[in-house]
């Protein structure tokens, strides 16, 4: 398992895993749903802050969109030819973020899934990403022992 995430009511537990999958576990009862279609490994997941969708970052230079209720893919929004390490959702949940191997950091609208945001921040890999809770920064880390705080604006 790369990485780990509880939805926000705390009832579900995703985990991301190398075996190209992504489970969705019931807290309580301890079982699980299997979610299929990367390529590749899995790195990390967020939720949504409302719960309903779950965004996955993989070696196979893709974030994937769930449906967290129905357990199938909705949307794949492409990165460039290298992997993507890590993906948050802003705490409004109308912004999305990725950042990977390619040293960019994007950023896209959730309402349309538009990429509104992109930019190359570091010499190395790029492994991190939060928002404030006040969204007004964005904090991305990278492999160069390096970290970006960076004002949030999501278009630039």
């Amino acid at each position: 398992m790369y990485g780990a995430a509880f939805s926000p009511d705390d009832k579900t537990l995703a985990t991301a895993s190398r075996d190209k999958t992504v489970r969705l576990w019931d807290v309580a009862t301890g079982t699980s749903r299997v979610l299929r279609g990367h390529a590749s490994d899995v790195f990390r997941c967020a939720f949504s802050p409302d719960g309903c969708w779950l965004a996955t970052a993989s070696q196979d230079a893709t974030v994937r969109i769930w449906s967290v209720a129905e357990g199938r893919l909705a949307r794949t929004l492409p990165g460039r030819k290298d992997p993507l390490y890590a993906v948050a959702y802003s705490p409004d949940g109308q912004w999305l973020a990725a950042v990977g191997d390619d040293r960019r950091l994007r950023v896209w609208r959730v309402a349309d899934y538009e990429l509104v945001r992109e930019e190359r921040l570091s010499s190395d890999a790029l492994f991190a990403a939060a928002f404030a809770p006040d969204q007004r920064f964005l904090v991305v880390g990278g492999g160069d022992a390096r970290g970006y705080l960076i004002p949030f604006s999501p278009l630039r």
